[in-house]
């Protein structure tokens, strides 16, 4: 391992859009249980195959270059072991709070999500950033590390019902209003409404949410937009989502125990 107190590398890698993650991170769990965060890339700056930013936590972050996936889990199951790639500091953002525990619980719960909405696992990368950031087009999806269980699992279900969404309903986002034009109509975008009202009633199963306290499960600070979640939520079969019972049952396991 070589330590770079300076950073010699601009740490700007293009990450791989639309990489399917589902198998590097199963076997990724199986072999090793918990691990740190990675992102695959298609570029390295440096010409290397991976690096490795060192966080203020001391935690560390890679950056893989894009390959099949048995040489990526090679790349991560050995460099457990011993570390031999250059290590940079981490740049601001890139400094997430979670363990590696904390990872591995996330990416476990992500590989769930995928088998249950039956789609890809896209990339989840954690950071410092308010809220959520997803794209069904590139297949990244950005959680920030600060919330409670509760409301990450929100956020991660949100964004896999988005992936769902372009799926099956590609017509919702037809005319879609982004946040940056008018913040109040993108919230009210269907498919805005089906996934935040999705993911709260499905977290609410998830965690045996008490059926009177229904009101703050959909509570938000304008009226209006909660009684939209709450008319979707209660028009919804999740009926389909959850037949998954393996999927759900680790989901609670991972969660709740």
């Amino acid at each position: 391992m070589v330590e770079n107190n300076k950073r010699e590398e601009k740490g700007q890698h293009s990450i791989s859009k639309n990489k399917n993650m589902l198998n590097v991170y199963s076997v990724l769990m199986d072999c090793l249980g918990a691990f740190p965060a990675f992102v695959i890339c298609e570029n390295m700056e440096d010409g290397s195959d991976f690096i490795c930013h060192r966080l203020s936590n001391g935690n560390n972050l890679f950056y893989i270059e894009n390959a099949a996936d048995d040489k990526i889990i090679s790349i991560m199951s050995d460099e457990q072991k011993v570390q031999k790639c250059n290590t940079y500091p981490a740049l601001p953002f890139e400094n997430y709070t979670f363990s590696n525990d904390e990872i591995s619980k996330w990416l476990r719960c992500a590989c769930c999500l995928a088998k249950i909405f039956d789609v890809e696992c896209p990339q989840i990368l954690f950071a410092h950033i308010e809220g959520s950031l997803a794209s069904g087009d590139e297949g990244i999806m950005f959680i920030q590390d600060s919330l409670g269980d509760f409301d990450t699992f929100v956020v991660m279900t949100h964004e896999f019902r988005h992936i769902w969404q372009h799926k099956h309903h590609p017509e919702w986002f037809e005319g879609y209003i982004q946040p940056e034009e008018d913040y109040s109509g993108y919230l009210f975008n269907k498919s805005e409404i089906d996934a935040e009202a999705f993911a709260r009633r499905f977290a609410g199963i998830i965690f045996n949410y008490p059926i009177d306290n229904e009101y703050e499960l959909y509570y938000d600070d304008d009226p209006e937009l909660a009684s939209a979640y709450e008319r979707a939520a209660m028009n919804m079969s999740l009926v389909e989502f959850l037949k998954k019972k393996k999927e759900v049952k680790a989901i609670r396991k991972l969660l709740l125990e």
